[in-house]
């Protein structure tokens, strides 16, 4: 496996983690982007996989919002 392709696998299991995050609080990702004062569209997009939905401080602070450590996100 090449590296794009090991780092888009990844990409993609954050995105799914995410969401099972945020589903599991109860919350819309609307509602979530706004605790963690990131855009909406970015959440969404992050969640429908799209690679470079957010900076890097975006996603510690949606980390934060989500009371989870960026790491959980990545790992297998």
């Amino acid at each position: 496996m090449n590296p794009s392709e090991k780092d888009r696998q990844r990409f993609q299991l954050a995105a799914r983690r995410v969401r099972r995050r945020r589903e599991a609080m109860g919350v819309s990702a609307a509602e979530l982007a706004g605790r963690a004062g990131v855009p909406a569209g970015r959440v969404e997009a992050l969640e429908a996989g799209k690679p470079g939905a957010l900076r890097m401080d975006e996603l510690f602070d949606l980390c934060a919002a989500l009371d989870i450590r960026p790491r959980e996100l990545f790992e297998p």
